[in-house]
């Protein structure tokens, strides 16, 4: 609506088609009631387009990123907002832990084959990852083994969601409040809630990890046109809960976040992401985690750079084979 041109980058062109038409048919309702807000463009229908794009396939990101350079657009602002939450342990065709991969390792893939992109295309551009104030409960080391989901005994949905950064798809939160409906449950799912409770310990481990690449992105990034920023966007009431229906203790967590009013409409939950993406405040700054459209604090081990470059380095070995040394030179500010 401010005439921007935005790229949907997702796996169901349905459903993509049908949410464009719908903001298509939102907005020219709202012009013809003469409620658009003053700025907003006045065209005949939004500059919004799909592109397929399904990150549990880095084959799939890989396309994705060709036919958008292809495309010969320009790239001002990229969300990194995708993803899914709490699944069962699995793992990609790539061999990685699903959600490790689609909420955090094809987004590092598209982030470092389109830097080049952003670069050339003007000033002020943003790098925004939707990460999770579930970060302030972060173990204090970096483990693959647990990043790899090697031990079923270990693996947590809750952990690993967290593992991932959780991220994207409108990120939801665990916090203490855990322990609120844990009390109130009836003996019998007793046992499952300590089970889903333990994911919680095992989620320190990367509920931070999008605040690290925010970090060391930024650091490399210095002196460029590209800023990166990370933000909270609450627990917001999305499809992202349909991965957990089967669990008793997360469903009745997250109806009791809801009840509490605890949790965010879509829109609302999209609210700090938009700011961060256009508002003007925000021209050139890095290293920032916003929640409601404020900077807010974050953990001391989402600030440690030792643990960041950890993430990092594993990172790049887990995509060598999809990272020509050209692609990492821009990424490490090395050209």
């Amino acid at each position: 609506m401010m005439g921007a041109s935005v790229v949907i980058a997702c796996r169901s062109q349905t459903r993509a088609t049908q949410a464009i038409q719908r903001m298509n048919e939102e907005f020219r309702a709202s012009k013809e009631a003469g409620t658009l807000p003053e700025g907003i463009s006045q065209t005949g229908s939004l500059a919004v387009d799909f592109m397929e794009l399904d990150l549990a396939s880095l084959k799939s990101t890989m396309a994705f990123i060709e036919a958008f350079k292809a495309s010969g657009r320009k790239l001002h602002v990229l969300l990194c907002n995708a993803g899914v939450a709490m699944l069962p342990r699995g793992f990609t065709e790539d061999g990685h832990e699903t959600m490790f991969q689609v909420n955090y390792l094809g987004h590092f893939l598209i982030i470092a084959h389109l830097v080049p992109t952003m670069k050339t295309s003007g000033s002020d551009c943003r790098i925004i990852f939707t990460s999770s104030q579930a970060h302030m409960y972060s173990e204090r080391e970096f483990r693959e083994s647990k990043v790899k989901a090697e031990d079923p005994a270990v693996y947590g949905r809750m952990l690993n969601y967290g593992t991932s950064k959780l991220f994207q798809v409108p990120t939801y939160v665990i916090t203490d409040y855990v322990v609120w409906v844990c009390v109130r449950l009836s003996k019998k799912h007793i046992t499952s809630v300590r089970f889903e409770l333990n994911f919680i310990a095992y989620m320190k481990c990367f509920a931070t990890t999008q605040i690290h690449h925010m970090f060391c992105l930024s650091r490399r990034l210095k002196g460029t046109d590209i800023s990166v920023t990370c933000l909270h966007p609450g627990i917001v009431r999305t499809e992202v809960t349909r991965s957990f229906t089967d669990s008793t203790a997360l469903a009745a967590m997250f109806g009791t976040f809801r009840m509490l009013g605890f949790t965010k409409t879509p829109l609302q939950g999209a609210t700090t992401l938009i700011d961060a993406a256009v508002n003007t405040v925000w021209r050139g700054v890095s290293d920032v985690y916003l929640m409601d459209c404020k900077p807010s604090s974050t953990h001391s081990c989402a600030r440690n750079q030792e643990y960041q470059e950890k993430v990092w380095k594993y990172s790049l070995e887990c995509l060598k084979n999809y990272l020509p040394e050209d692609v990492v030179d821009s990424l490490e500010g090395r050209s």
